[in-house]
């Protein structure tokens, strides 16, 4: 043992270490502290998911001993990486120090070692599991027309005759029909935590004839309804939330006002095109028939995207 350094703990001579290498893996995994240090230290962290630019906090404390807690953190599987030191006290358990870090990378990991006054390494916990670092994402989605259906407003029945099966009314033209309306189906689907920021709901030539030069199109939503319904229901409609003067064959309305709620709610099914507010010529039009192609509802959104 020549030239090793021996130091009295107060109750015996021992041999100082002089290592102040990294502790591998196995040398801080749980349950791994010696008797000789007696020392309990403990890593936390405030999430396993971050948005980038979000601290995290990394919190230790010691029983009985006087030096130091060190904070590693490294990223996957490379190496650790001394994040700060922080002093402790001796006399009873320490008060609890914290460092605060923000991880670039995703599967960062952390962990505290003690680096006491007689040098020993003590372990840790083991390292704590990775962190998942997201980015905010801005995208667009287009999503397109699963099915539509126009119906009358007598008896809430499905439109039926000449190019009624598959075009999409509103208004009021005669007593025939009444005041016509359609259901437009349409799933969004959007990322979990979907924040919208503006939905459109487009028609591309698909428009065929308005009463006038042109007309008013009335759009509202429906929900609970993800096949095309027998009859009308008038419990699971909102119509008439959003109205704009269009002509044809193409146009466009803002939904945003109230749809940017509406389409990240589970029981969303789609827009209402109809009843005109009253039986007056400009709301009375029609598409072309079995537009389907015709018409998108486009949602702008962001998100947190790991």
């Amino acid at each position: 043992m020549s030239g090793s350094l021996r130091v009295w703990d107060g109750t015996t001579w021992r041999y100082a270490s002089t290592d102040r290498q990294v502790p591998t893996y196995e040398s801080i995994k749980a349950g791994a502290s010696t008797a000789l240090m007696a020392t309990t230290t403990t890593c936390t962290k405030s999430a396993n998911v971050l948005h980038a630019g979000s601290a995290l906090t990394l919190t230790g404390s010691t029983t009985g001993r006087n030096g130091t807690l060190e904070f590693y953190h490294r990223v996957g599987t490379g190496a650790w990486v001394l994040l700060a030191s922080r002093a402790v006290s001796s006399t009873g358990p320490s008060a609890p120090v914290s460092v605060s870090h923000t991880p670039s990378a995703n599967g960062t990991s952390y962990y505290v070692r003690f680096a006491g006054s007689l040098n020993y390494k003590a372990s840790s916990s083991a390292p704590t599991p990775g962190v998942t670092v997201q980015t905010l994402t801005s995208a667009e989605k287009i999503v397109p027309l699963r099915w539509a259906r126009a119906y009358n407003s007598t008896e809430g029945t499905k439109l039926t005759g000449s190019g009624r099966d598959t075009a999409i009314h509103q208004g009021y033209y005669s007593a025939t029909h009444g005041n016509r309306k359609s259901l437009l189906s349409f799933a969004p689907a959007l990322p979990a935590g979907a924040k919208v920021s503006k939905v459109t709901l487009v028609c591309s030539s698909a428009w065929a004839n308005w009463h006038e030069d042109g007309g008013t199109i009335v759009v509202g939503s429906f929900s609970n309804q993800t096949t095309e319904p027998t009859f009308w229901n008038t419990v699971a409609t909102q119509p008439d939330r959003s109205r704009k003067a269009v002509g044809t064959p193409s146009w466009d309305i803002d939904l945003t006002s109230w749809a940017a709620t509406a389409v990240v709610s589970p029981t969303f099914s789609g827009l209402t095109i109809g009843p005109g507010p009253s039986t007056s010529p400009e709301f009375f039009g029609y598409s072309v028939d079995a537009p389907m192609g015709g018409f998108q509802l486009r949602i702008q959104y962001e998100w947190w995207s790991s």
